[in-house]
């Protein structure tokens, strides 16, 4: 039996035992199916199993791919390092006569590519307050920019004091995690 092709469509109880049946899942679910097909018998009166085939040979010449095709991922990455758009990436396959990933698949495939190349689109708290430190140090150049300064205060941390409450801001906003930074460069400073 193919590991791994059969995928199970329905189960049914009998007084022979529960026989489960499997389709081909080589072909789409929804679209003309496969006329290979397996059902496995699990006998009531004992512990054995009996795995029925059909004859038919199975329809499809290779076997489903799934997701994009390693030659085109590679011409993807290569259009994506030259910041080409994911529209104009489309045509590019199909013109090189490449398999041609759904947008969806494409889409996909350029966030894990820039996060790859660029790292996470967002940063935590923590990962901001250690850029600060390590860029606040006073640079030999009078064009590079660093922190002059930074204020980072988390949630927790946050003193909730009514006395200072003058009732010019926001209660919602009070148990917030908050930050502010300031950067600069020499030549701006001095």
């Amino acid at each position: 039996m193919d590991d791994g092709i059969w995928s199970k469509t329905h189960t049914n109880i009998t007084n022979e035992g529960k026989r489960t049946y499997y389709r081909c899942n080589q072909v789409k679910r929804r679209g003309k199916q496969c006329p290979a097909s397996i059902h496995i018998l699990y006998h009531s009166e004992n512990e054995c199993v009996t795995i029925y085939k059909t004859e038919d040979d199975h329809l499809h010449n290779e076997p489903r791919s799934i997701g994009i095709n390693q030659q085109s991922k590679e011409v993807i990455c290569e259009l994506f390092k030259m910041k080409i758009k994911p529209k104009r990436i489309l045509e590019i396959l199909e013109e090189k006569g490449l398999p041609v990933p759904k947008k969806r698949q494409l889409s996909s495939y350029l966030i894990s590519l820039r996060k790859k190349y660029y790292g996470a689109p967002t940063i935590s708290l923590g990962e901001l307050e250690a850029w600060c430190q390590q860029n606040s140090l006073i640079p030999d150049d009078n064009d590079k920019p660093w922190v002059l300064k930074y204020q980072i205060e988390y949630e927790d941390e946050i003193d909730n004091d009514d006395d200072n409450d003058n009732g010019d801001h926001n209660d919602d906003d009070d148990n917030e995690n908050k930050f502010r930074f300031f950067v600069t460069t020499k030549r701006l400073l001095f």
